[in-house]
């Protein structure tokens, strides 16, 4: 991630296979509690990660931001993630998808937009004539290609009236 505006900052945690589940649990709940303690944002965006906005809605400084998860694939096999699937489902604002086959899930909060991403069509009642503060919510691995998405960010039209970007906090996580 060399090269990264001053206005993206990330936060994590090694990805040790020997680290137990248990203390990655309990280094984003830290992180996510200090980062929601001293920002105010305007919107959680999680990237195909329905367990990590699930469990960022455990915090109660959350539950007045909106959260938005992107999600394209099929119903997972494991009961357990088809239940955190579909918790996500309820505790989000939107969720946005590619295709009318790509979220395993009927409801009117599903919102199919190809692969690109319309503001209007997606939060058509949210203000975006101001500065915003976004969270990004995901894994870090080449597939998932946060560079990529970062750059879109930046080169989005979401500016200030002094046309200068917006700036975005990027919460990203392994686990």
């Amino acid at each position: 991630l060399d090269g990264l505006n001053e206005n993206i900052k990330v936060y994590g945690f090694s990805l040790k296979k020997s680290l137990p589940r248990i203390l990655k649990l309990i280094r984003y709940f830290q992180i996510t509690n200090l980062l929601l303690k001293k920002n105010e944002y305007d919107l959680i965006f999680s990237h195909m990660s329905p367990i990590l906005i699930t469990l960022l809605t455990l915090n109660p400084r959350s539950f007045k931001i909106k959260k938005v998860l992107w999600y394209t694939h099929d119903l997972p096999k494991e009961l357990y993630k088809k239940i955190i699937l579909y918790i996500s489902l309820k505790i989000t604002d939107v969720v946005v998808t590619a295709s009318q086959n790509s979220f395993p899930f009927k409801s009117k909060k599903v919102k199919a937009i190809g692969h690109g991403i319309n503001k209007e069509f997606v939060l058509s009642n949210f203000n975006f004539d101001r500065n915003l503060n976004v969270a990004i919510i995901g894994r870090i691995t080449r597939s998932k290609n946060i560079k990529f998405i970062i750059d879109s960010l930046l080169s989005s039209d979401f500016k200030n009236k002094e046309n200068e970007l917006i700036v975005y906090i990027t919460l990203v996580f392994v686990f």
